[in-house]
């Protein structure tokens, strides 16, 4: 078996230092070192190995042929640990890692998946795990640390302990119909809406819960459902094609109302707003990778808040 022989790392990332610059003088200029400690490390890794490295006798200095390779090798180290410092940065800068993220079905779908592809653009040594659940699911998966951060309605994160919350957007809700929809002029809106067809939310989502308020707001007494989702792209895509009604909080149907497929019937001021906000455990709260997530996603929120905003007021 060959002799395994001990050396030192240091000496020969220096030594391949010199190779590189083939001269005593300016491998330790630099490397901002004296020139005596530089060619004591070498003249320790020579007596290491037991023979010369170096053929001192040719100016420029000359690796040997065991000189070459252990100065490949000391090359090798110094690009490793380069690139270790790298990683550490990005990781303290919060540019690299994984974020695992929950959100409701109606939220993670579009709004949030959109906001994740559009920050791995930005960010492409960040990866993501995203899933949906429901409010008080994702509130036990971050508390038990299966989760990083979660998008959830305020309310469902009240008296969360041991978890960090910070308000993200208001999420206003309007009454949702097929861009080619019209209405019969003699009917008042609330005639009309409780004369037509509707697709509702599942019983179990919260969903259902705000728009039964839209509703009693509205003074809709009955409503003729024909079918019912968890799901906000499900719910969209029977929107355009059957002549029906849908409760939808504005932000999840951006992408249909710039596309001119849908259109908001009802949308009274005083209709409920859902507050939205993430939730992180407070053992993660000072995290850089997650910082600088949230505040992307806030600022996509507001941009997306601005933008409902103005279709709104365009109904109102």
């Amino acid at each position: 078996m060959a002799k395994v022989l001990s050396l030192d790392p240091r000496a020969l990332m220096l030594f391949s230092r010199v190779v590189e610059e083939r001269s005593f003088t300016r491998a330790a200029e630099a490397l901002g070192m004296a020139q005596p400690a530089l060619s004591k490390a070498v003249a320790q890794l020579e007596g290491r190995v037991g023979q010369s490295l170096l053929s001192r006798r040719r100016q420029p200095l000359e690796p040997t042929e065991l000189g070459r390779e252990l100065a490949l090798r000391g090359t090798q180290l110094r690009a490793i640990i380069r690139e270790a410092g790298q990683a550490a940065g990005q990781m303290a800068d919060g540019q690299v890692g994984t974020i695992r993220i929950g959100a409701p079905p109606f939220f993670c779908e579009d709004v949030m998946a959109r906001i994740v592809a559009e920050y791995h653009l930005e960010n492409p040594g960040v990866r993501f795990e995203l899933c949906s659940a429901y409010g008080p699911e994702l509130r036990g998966r971050v508390t038990e640390r299966r989760l990083d951060i979660a998008l959830v309605p305020m309310e469902s994160a009240d008296n969360a302990t041991g978890l960090v919350q910070r308000r993200i957007a208001d999420a206003e809700h309007a009454v949702f119909v097929r861009a080619g929809f019209r209405a019969d002029p003699a009917l008042s809106l609330v005639e009309t809406l409780e004369a037509g067809l509707w697709i509702g939310h599942a019983e179990n989502s919260i969903m259902h819960g705000y728009a039964e308020r839209v509703l009693a707001q509205l003074g809709v007494m009955h409503m003729r459902s024909f079918a019912s989702s968890e799901s906000g792209k499900a719910l969209l895509n029977m929107l355009k094609l059957v002549e029906s009604f849908a409760i939808l909080p504005v932000i999840t149907a951006l992408n249909e109302l710039r596309a001119g497929e849908v259109r908001v019937i009802g949308a009274p001021e005083d209709l409920p707003v859902v507050s939205l906000g993430t939730i992180t455990h407070h053992a993660s709260a000072g995290s850089p990778l997650l910082a600088n997530f949230e505040a992307f996603a806030a600022a996509r929120f507001r941009a997306m808040e601005a933008e409902v905003a103005q279709h709104l007021a365009e109904q109102r």
